[in-house]
């Protein structure tokens, strides 16, 4: 019989291990941004090392922006997966029967969508524009990422329980109160122009990642055991494709939108869409008023049928 492991060792053996494969992939992934816009410089566009070294040593010059233009990589749609596969999960996920809510379950699908799209666009022109609006380097970039990380590692754990053990708020409103972190974060990051303006963004959207693990709750929740697997397949499936349009949509707002422009555009665009997300929720707080809850039978209940 294979051995499951309950209670508080859950946590102690996957939770640091989850910690530090999403820090090494932040921090590597701000490295190799850096690496990619100043190979595309030398190389690609064939200019000298002076030019080039203007991205460190003055990344916020007009002379370094008019560069950092033009080397912008191209933050194209390449990917292959089977498509019977795809067309199985959201036929499951289309058809009506009992005990599955394809409303509450489409209208996660659709925060989902919206919240990776932030998250992977935001993470493209991040550094870029650390750099060219506060003449950062990667090393101090990634001394912000790992504060990030950390505040918002704590921020999940104490937020979840704050918000739903303690205050007793349904994971709707939870979700809700987390979007508004992420709005606030996103308009600190939009007026930026001091350093200390990115950090102050980290805390107030400390909160932000309680999002993520309350849509998952509420789709656990809108459908039978027997589709949940289905159902978190195609999110996944989601989650890796929305990447593919995020990165060209904050690229392009992004090159078009650069600083010295003031608010940053490309900001405004997040929260936008956070603002879309909260209304998604609502409609879901609305469709699960209306509709009764999948609540699959217990051991007694089928006995006593």
């Amino acid at each position: 019989m294979e051995h499951i492991v309950t209670g508080w060792r859950r946590y102690v053996l996957v939770q640091p291990s989850l910690m530090v494969l999403i820090f090494a992939q932040a921090i590597s992934s701000n490295i190799l941004t850096d690496l990619i816009v100043y190979r595309v410089c030398k190389i690609t566009l064939g200019k000298n090392k002076t030019e080039c070294m203007l991205l460190h040593e003055n990344s916020s010059c007009a002379e370094a922006l008019q560069i950092d233009l033009q080397v912008q990589p191209e933050i194209t749609l390449s990917s292959l997966f089977d498509f019977n596969l795809v067309k199985e999960l959201i036929s499951t996920c289309t058809k009506k029967r009992d005990g599955f809510n394809r409303k509450i379950v489409w209208c996660c699908l659709t925060t989902i969508i919206l919240l990776i799209t932030v998250m992977q666009g935001e993470m493209t022109i991040g550094y870029l524009f650390a750099s060219a609006r506060l003449g950062w380097d990667v090393n101090k970039y990634s001394t912000y990422i790992a504060t990030n990380i950390l505040l918002k590692t704590f921020g999940l754990i104490f937020g979840v329980r704050i918000l739903t053990v303690y205050a007793g708020l349904s994971e709707k409103t939870a979700a809700i109160l987390s979007l508004l972190s992420s709005i606030s974060s996103s308009l600190v990051q939009s007026f930026t122009w001091k350093s200390w303006h990115m950090y102050l963004s980290v805390v107030v959207g400390a909160f932000s990642g309680v999002t993520n693990p309350m849509l998952r709750t509420i789709l656990s929740k809108s459908v039978p055991p027997e589709d949940t697997g289905k159902v978190f397949s195609l999110t996944i499936s989601i989650e890796t494709l929305t990447p593919l349009i995020a990165a060209s949509l904050y690229g392009m707002i992004y090159s078009h939108f650069m600083p010295p422009l003031y608010p940053l555009p490309v900001w405004l665009v997040s929260v936008g869409i956070y603002i879309i997300a909260i209304f998604v929720l609502l409609n879901i707080r609305i469709q699960n008023k209306n509709s009764l809850r999948y609540t699959p039978l217990t051991q007694n209940s089928e006995l006593l049928s």
